[in-house]
């Protein structure tokens, strides 16, 4: 019975011992676990935040919007210089005052003995500046004469000295880097003998900066001294 005994507690010791061991030997569900919770992900960086602006002023030189002198007004013969002038005896000079254009008839008599000294036509012709300047835009403007001598009197050189003065020209002088070339003329004098047959002449606008509601003037002297037309423009937003 001692024999008995003592083996059934021999048995119960080692069945005690080896279940302990196989816990310890065991990564243990523990060990697996913890080899197979996933660690916090790291964060991830996120894209900058993009900068805002304020929207941009349009540009005076899109035509999509911005700022555009706008032709408001016309006048002829600002100075109110004589159309027609006579003489005694039949002499006369007549001025056909028009916007983009002149025309001149002039007939001189020898007031004593009447003798028709000359009798001639002119005509210039000036392209007309647009009706909207962009700022920054270039405008090519022509000046074109031409002289119709329909009688001269053999050996008289009064003719000689007949000529038409035409030019652009702006009204307020602070703009005058705006005209190329500044303060030249057109001098058409077709039947002096120094004459080197020019017949036109090309001048160069630049639209000009400035502020809103600022007034621009442009002078087009178109031939004869009453063939003068003033162009007003005006700086307005456009859309």
């Amino acid at each position: 019975m001692k024999k008995v005994g003592l083996a059934f507690w021999m048995l119960i010791l080692l069945l005690f011992l080896g279940g302990c061991s196989d816990f310890d030997d065991q990564p243990g569900m523990a060990k697996a676990m913890a080899t197979n919770t996933p660690s916090p992900a790291a964060p991830v960086a996120q894209p900058p935040m993009p900068t805002l602006t304020p929207t941009a002023v349009p540009s005076p030189t899109t035509e999509s919007g911005g700022w555009v002198w706008v032709l408001t007004g016309i006048e002829l013969n600002p100075e109110q210089k004589p159309i027609e002038v006579g003489k005694k005896g039949g002499s006369h000079t007549f001025f056909e005052v028009i916007a983009g254009g002149c025309g001149i008839d002039k007939v001189e008599i020898q007031e004593v003995t009447g003798t028709k000294i000359y009798d001639y036509k002119m005509d210039c012709s000036c392209d007309s500046p647009p009706a909207e300047i962009w700022p920054g835009d270039e405008y090519r403007l022509r000046i074109t004469c031409k002289g119709d001598l329909r009688y001269a009197a053999e050996g008289n050189s009064w003719i000689q000295g007949q000529a038409a003065v035409s030019y652009y020209g702006v009204v307020n002088p602070a703009h005058k880097q705006f005209l190329q070339p500044y303060e030249q003329q057109l001098w058409f004098s077709p039947w002096h003998p120094n004459y080197d047959g020019t017949t036109s002449k090309e001048w160069v606008l630049f639209g000009p900066w400035g502020e809103l509601r600022d007034e621009f003037g442009l002078v087009v002297q178109c031939g004869g001294d009453p063939c003068r037309t003033h162009l007003r423009y005006e700086l307005q937003a456009k859309e």
